[in-house]
Formats: C-alpha cells, structure tokens, sequence
C-alpha cells in the first residue's frame, strides 16, 4: 500500500521539482525619479477619458466620472513635461493640460 501510495504522489512532485527548476528569476526595476502620480479633477457634468502624452506617443490612463476626482500613477514618463488631454465619452469635448511632474507629489489637474 505504502508503495501505490509513492507512485501516486512521486510523478506530480516530480513535477513540480522540474518545473520550479526550470524557472528563471525576473527582476522588476522601478526609477522613482520616474515616478509621478496625478489626481484628475472632472467637476463636468459628463465623463472623461484622460490620457497623456510625454513626447513619446499618447496613453490611455482611465475614465474620471462626472464629478469625480481619479488618482493615475504614471511609472516611466519619458519626461517631466507632459500634456493631459481629456475627451467626452461622446466625443464632443476635448480638454488639454499642460502638466509639469515632480517625484513624490501627486499633482492636481482640473478638467475645465
């Protein structure tokens, strides 16, 4: 018994020895010097989807509901400088900002 018992469990333990062998170590690097939060500020009376752009193409960062204030951390932005742009779910309105980062602040931006 004792040994259907080790042949049960020996092939998925196996297994498991070989695949945890097999793995390789990932080592995420974060720049906190690139690191910058914002705090979107809709006081509209419709919401906004909100990207930004640091010079190096546009990106998507979420949806800040009428009235609404969203928290966006931004891991990476190429530059400081960046450019906030907000558009109506419909599509009517579009709004620009023009922001300036600092590490470990957030900064406000009001939609108006």
């Amino acid at each position: 018994m004792g040994r259907l018992l080790l042949h049960r469990v020996a092939p998925p333990l196996a297994l498991v020895l070989a695949l945890a062998g097999c793995s390789h170590a990932m080592r995420a690097e974060t720049n906190p010097e690139r690191t910058y939060a914002i705090a979107v500020e809709n006081p509209l009376a419709s919401a906004m989807v909100v990207s930004y752009d640091d010079g190096t193409g546009s990106r998507l960062l979420g949806t800040v509901g009428a009235g609404q204030t969203e928290r966006f951390v931004l891991a990476g932005a190429r530059n400081a400088e960046i450019t906030v742009t907000a558009v109506s779910e419909d599509r009517t309105a579009t709004i620009r900002k023009s922001v300036t980062l600092r590490p470990g602040s957030v900064v406000h931006v009001t939609l108006r």
